[in-house]
């Protein structure tokens, strides 16, 4: 019993071992989707935030109603939930700059305002209308 339980503590920990290195992996850009993209509304404003393993600078500008967001890092985000979750203020997301930038087309132009608090990131477009998405979710007002 004494051999059995020793190869398998060993098994343990060589997988355990083998898993750090496959964990890093998972997080680079390449293989995962990075940072971690979430669309929320605050009140009357729609807040995208990016949740990154550390801290990553970012600047932000809005021109018209086109926002781009550049990274120090890569990025490779999925957009899918963020679309979903501020339609109709987003209308569509893209890479560019080699995977350092998201272009982000808006409905309309907002004022912006950018924000970090660790590895979390983000940028709120100022005065939203709540009214405009239920309308646009067919979720009237009766």
């Amino acid at each position: 019993m004494g051999k059995r339980f020793n190869r398998l503590l060993y098994y343990t920990v060589f997988a355990a071992w083998l898993s750090v290195p496959m964990a890093a992996v998972a997080q680079d850009g390449e293989t995962g989707s990075v940072p971690l993209i979430r669309g929320t509304l605050v009140r009357h404003a729609a807040r995208i935030t990016f949740e990154w393993p550390e801290p990553v600078p970012f600047t932000a500008d809005v021109k018209g109603s086109t926002l781009t967001i550049r990274f120090e890092r890569e990025a490779h985000p999925d957009f899918g939930g963020l679309l979903s979750q501020l339609y109709p203020y987003i209308v569509s997301a893209e890479q560019t700059a080699g995977g350092y930038a998201i272009v982000l087309t808006l409905d309309k132009p907002y004022r912006i305002r950018s924000f970090t608090s660790g590895e979390v990131g983000g940028v709120e477009l100022i005065g939203v209308d709540p009214g405009e998405r239920r309308e646009a979710k067919g979720e009237g007002t009766e």
